[in-house]
């Protein structure tokens, strides 16, 4: 259930086909999925038309928090044909926080968030999905690494948009590997 005066996390993955998000909060130190939206075929409207989707499901829930916005870091760039995909986001939620980083998190690190948040290693469990999210459930019951250490979605195309877009979510706000100054690759 969603609290109207709470803080929304609103995650998105920026495809033409599926347009996909996840709407969700946190509690304490749990991530609560509450909701997820998956369009498809609609074109270059697909990001205004997932982003008019999660309003009407902020809206049917007379939700009046505030909201953070989560997403793929490709979404600044130009698109030969109307605004880019953060142009949008910025058009349909003015007055919501950005926490869409400059350079996209590495796959293995978001996976890893996803994953520290599903179960630690002590059996601490700090994710909440709710049912009515199907898609975001067989993503996280069905993507493996086939031997290489890559993503395998098996015979199904259409996975991993979802939780792509919990991915973003996650890492930005649970990331598996803290990175501060001095620390990295040269």
């Amino acid at each position: 259930m969603l609290d109207p005066r709470e803080v929304v996390r609103i995650a998105f993955d920026f495809n033409i086909n599926p347009a996909t998000a996840v709407i969700g909060v946190v509690r304490g130190e749990t991530a609560c999925v509450w909701r997820e939206v998956y369009l498809s075929h609609l074109g270059g409207e697909a990001t205004r038309s997932c982003a008019q989707t999660v309003k009407a499901h902020l809206t049917s829930a007379g939700h009046i928090g505030g909201v953070r916005i989560y997403g793929d870091s490709t979404g600044r760039a130009g698109k030969t044909t109307g605004p880019s995909d953060h142009q949008v986001l910025r058009d349909e939620f003015p007055r919501a926080a950005w926490e869409i980083p400059v350079d996209q998190p590495h796959v293995k690190d978001r996976i890893a968030a996803v994953n520290s948040r599903m179960e630690t290693s002590t059996g601490l469990r700090r994710c909440l999905v709710d049912p009515s999210c199907v898609r975001l459930i067989a993503d996280l019951e069905q993507v493996r690494f086939n031997d290489k250490g890559e993503i395998e979605k098996g015979e199904n195309p259409l996975l991993t948009h979802v939780s792509d877009a919990f991915g973003y979510w996650m890492a930005r706000e649970f990331p598996a590997i803290k990175r501060g100054p001095g620390i990295g690759f040269f």
